[in-house]
């Protein structure tokens, strides 16, 4: 990390600081214990430049997040990007608490903080980070427990903490946001493609009887169905959640493509932007139906403009660049999604159309 990567959020730094501070002098701290005010690692936010390897460990659960050149990357995810800011705040977060009541030492007490061995720890127990530097050296080993929301007011909030390897434990000023899992450090594909700035999408885009589901100008409030068998029309509900489906984009896992390559008799769904985006997920095609997991590959390119794209659904830079900033992310990837949204994009035209109702119903 260098200093310019924090340099935004220094100010931040120094307001938390004077908010702690201003708490303890105004004794908004609970009563027990002794107050005291002062980092919980002192001098490591002068040395976030040398953090280079992140550990976070709850029970079984473990994530390694790495340094490489200016990219941080998740160990568990065979490499796979994490995200900068999720780094940067877990890592500013911890070189922000400032210690303001001491509180129990007995490690048979420790539990009750949700302080006690993180090794051993239920789902929502607690919680161990370490920063180290690119020799292994660790910079901050802390063991975070239960969170004490809005415990100063409006001046922030709590947590208790120990160092690691001491029974000490503290009330700590400051608020982290740590993730509880190696997915949840990663940089995921945000494709960000909202349901109206959606153009058209094809269901079984290179099969022989593609569905498509399209609006006619950015105007429409509805999507419509290319077409529809006897008595059946268009439900606009299913097609809304297709074509919102890259909004939030839910995976659950990450391999390189190599280690997990698609077969040739793949499926395609193609999702069409307004602003002339072209995203297309292939996945396995079997002939039984979708598959218990749906793992995908991703390809983004740039199109012709369909129409004047609904406000707020671009950011104003042309599509081609778009798409090129986009593909070199998922490029080198197979995606695991959800089973609902890859049951979603095995729907079929049945899928996405209902009986027409009865006349005067």
């Amino acid at each position: 990390m260098s200093p310019r990567r924090f340099s935004l959020l220094l100010a931040a730094t120094l307001v938390a600081v004077g908010l702690a501070a201003w708490a303890i002098a105004t004794r908004q701290v609970p009563a027990a214990g002794r107050t005291v005010d002062e980092p919980l690692f002192a001098g490591l936010l002068e040395r976030l430049d040398d953090v280079a390897t992140i550990r976070f460990r709850r029970g079984e659960t473990e994530a390694t997040i790495r340094r490489d050149g200016d990219v941080w990357r998740v160990e568990q995810l065979n490499g796979y990007p994490a995200d900068t800011a999720k780094v940067r705040d877990l890592a500013l977060g911890l070189a922000n608490l400032r210690v303001v009541e001491t509180k129990t030492a007995r490690a048979d007490r420790l539990d009750r903080l949700d302080l006690d061995d993180p090794a051993t720890a239920p789902a929502d127990g607690a919680r161990e980070v370490i920063l180290e530097d690119a020799a292994g050296t660790v910079l901050a080993s802390v063991v975070l427990g239960r969170e004490r929301p809005r415990l100063f007011g409006t001046a922030g909030s709590g947590i208790y903490v120990r160092r690691g390897g001491e029974d000490q434990a503290w009330l700590a000023a400051g608020e982290l946001d740590v993730p509880d899992e190696p997915l949840k450090f990663a940089r995921l594909p945000v494709l960000d493609l909202t349901e109206s700035g959606m153009a058209r999408v094809t269901l079984d885009a290179d099969g022989p009887d593609p569905v498509v589901v399209a609006k006619a100008s950015p105007d429409e409030d509805v999507f419509a169905l290319d077409r529809t068998d006897p008595g059946m029309q268009g439900d606009v509900e299913r097609m809304g959640r297709l074509a919102a489906a890259l909004d939030t984009l839910m995976i659950v896992d990450v391999v390189e493509a190599g280690e997990r390559p698609l077969p040739a008799d793949v499926r395609k769904v193609r999702f069409e932007t307004w602003d002339g985006l072209i995203v297309t997920l292939a996945f396995e095609n079997p002939p039984g139906g979708p598959l218990p997991e749906t793992w995908v590959q991703i390809t983004v390119e740039a199109g012709p403009q369909l129409g004047t794209p609904p406000e707020g659904t671009t950011d104003g830079r042309p599509a081609t660049e778009r798409a090129a900033e986009l593909q070199r992310a998922v490029a080198p990837w197979t995606f695991r999604l959800t089973g609902a949204l890859g049951a979603l994009l095995a729907w079929t035209r049945d899928a996405v159309q209902m009986p027409i109702p009865p006349a005067g119903s």
